[in-house]
């Protein structure tokens, strides 16, 4: 059984400028680049204590940045850049650049691409490009997944379709087709043989949610509940409100996670929908249902309305009414007891969150569905913004001013409300080990939260909050910081507030590498680390990392 997280599809948001010419001619004098391999060059990513300018290796084209692709396994990065408008907007020309983590001074393969009407993921041996391409006189706008070897950028197959599963160890590709109630249909992802087709799909909704239950057996959740037999193409069908409809929108390049501000100790691990790309049609408020739960041979699911209880066939075995319009919702079941906690909220397919209900946790009987308890944690349309866990317990339920503290039970819930007027709008918790930036002493301390948290709001304050409810301490976020990514005796520490910072600190927390002012992430790669700038990818080898160390 595969890892679904896997396939979820990409969407590249970030700025884009162009980079500099002055790294590219001090590399043009210490190395030439090779025949395959992209015009490469060295780019900047901080500076030392000392104030020294460091560089690295670029990797990807010289344009500006997109974003970065990682197989599961980190075997292979896939550098995505592309050419700018006079304003800064992504163009129309870009390259695909795959480098393997065997070689990272020059790229696998390079592809020109179209940023605008691509999206891209690795999935197993595969580099998986979803596309929109205008067919015939008429400029028909069709959809294609197109699949190539990791290793040598062969295409392996070409399918119109527009992708909702993909499963390399199985060697099959789900997709549906272009029309406004599209069919579903199977293909081989080796060499693209068509299958098996399906007319129960007849799915409006531009996102799905799927997971596997065994090698034939895949749930998936559109507007509606399906059952599909990957080996037959057997679909079952069970009509529910997973997907609204009601709104006008055009195609897009989305992807989105289901319960995301739950903590996977809680509930289990996220969950993934995936992309679809129709013609103009119209916008969805989002996907509303829940994740799927299989347990004593019944399967578990929630719409905007109501949980089901289904038999194997998808046949109803009962429902039960939410207490209010549910909102990413997250389901865990076992033999006694599902429990449902609704965020309140849906994404749309802007990516955006809409409030639609109260947050709230109810308690069924398994079996029968009967009501054992429930818990309202907002008043109205009033979202959760964040939560916090200890172990498999929730313990801090945050919203745009007010916390929740609910007890182990979840039956009772102390409740402290802050004045917008001095707290501003709530927006997220720090979590994990918080660190403070003393620059004048050039390292970083250990913020002591106690019992406490710590809550950074709309105009970037960060608060520290006792358990009673009160407010002992406030802080700038921008010298609140926390460690992104961990190697060996060297952290990657980066502040809380709407302008990240970054800096490289050793096992004492001292600083070492203050990072380039755009950089926007840092990644793990092979021995050493991607730096991902506004202005290019820089490559940092684990030689130079552990001169840090010293």
């Amino acid at each position: 059984m595969m890892n679904i997280r896997k396939y979820s599809m990409l969407v590249a948001l970030m700025m884009i400028v162009t980079c500099g010419q002055s790294a590219a001619s001090r590399f043009e004098e210490n190395e030439k680049p090779g025949d395959k391999s992209l015009p490469s060059d060295i780019l900047s990513y901080g500076k030392d204590a000392r104030g020294k300018e460091l560089y690295g290796l670029r990797m990807g084209g010289n344009g500006g940045t997109l974003a970065a692709v990682f197989g599961e396994d980190s075997s292979y990065v896939a550098i995505i850049t592309c050419d700018t408008t006079k304003k800064g907007k992504t163009g129309d020309v870009g390259l695909l650049s795959v480098y393997s983590a065997k070689d990272r001074k020059k790229a696998a393969w390079v592809k020109k691409i179209n940023p605008k009407t691509t999206s891209f993921s690795i999935n197993g041996p595969y580099m998986v490009s979803v596309m929109q391409l205008e067919v015939g006189k008429e400029k028909a706008i069709r959809n294609y997944v197109e699949f190539r070897k990791l290793e040598t950028g062969k295409v392996e197959s070409f399918i119109q379709t527009s992708p909702i599963y993909v499963n390399d160890s199985l060697d099959i590709v789900l997709g549906v087709g272009n029309d406004a109630f599209p069919d579903l249909f199977a293909y081989r992802i080796s060499d693209g043989s068509f299958l098996w087709k399906s007319d129960k799909w007849g799915s409006q909704a531009q996102r799905c949610y799927t997971q596997l239950y065994d090698d034939k057996t895949l749930f998936a959740v559109a507007d509606n509940l399906y059952k599909i037999n990957l080996e037959t193409g057997k679909v079952y069908k069970k009509k529910v409100r997973a997907y609204d409809g009601a709104l006008d929108l055009a195609p897009f390049f989305m992807g989105g996670l289901v319960g995301s501000l739950l903590s996977a100790a809680l509930f289990g691990p996220p969950h993934y929908y995936y992309l679809y790309l129709y013609y103009p049609m119209g916008k969805p408020l989002g996907y509303l249902g829940s994740n799927i739960c299989v347990e004593n041979g019944n399967v578990y699911m929630a719409d905007c309305s109501n949980v089901y209880c289904l038999d194997m066939m998808l046949n109803e075995m009962w429902r039960t009414r939410l207490d209010a319009m549910g909102g990413n919702i997250v389901l865990k079941a076992d033999s006694l007891k599902l429990s449902v906690f609704s965020n309140g909220y849906v994404t749309d397919d802007d990516d955006k969150k809409v409030n639609l209900g109260k947050t709230f946790y109810m308690e069924l009987y398994s079996r029968s569905g009967r009501r054992i308890m429930g818990q309202s944690f907002s008043k109205g349309k009033n979202a959760v913004r964040d939560t916090l866990a200890n172990g498999e317990t929730l313990k801090t339920l945050l919203f745009s001013n007010s916390i929740f503290w609910p007890s182990e039970d979840m039956r009772d819930i102390r409740t402290v409300e802050y004045p917008k007027k001095t707290y501003g709008k709530f927006r997220n918790f720090i979590k994990g080990q918080a660190y403070l930036g003393v620059e004048k002493r050039s390292r970083f301390e250990c913020l002591d939260k106690g019992k406490g948290c710590i809550v950074v709001n709309d105009k970037d304050s960060a608060f520290l909050i006792k358990d009673d409810g009160n407010v002992v301490r406030s802080y700038d976020a921008s010298n609140v910081y926390t460690k992104c990514l961990e190697l060996d005796n060297l952290s990657f520490m980066k502040n809380n507030s709407g302008r990240t910072r970054f800096f490289i600190t050793d096992k004492d927390i001292e600083l070492k590498v203050e990072l380039d002012g755009d950089v926007f992430g840092v990644y793990r790669f092979a021995d050493g680390v991607i730096v991902a700038r506004k202005g290019g990818f820089v490559f940092i080898d684990g030689d130079k990392l552990k001169e840090f160390e010293k």
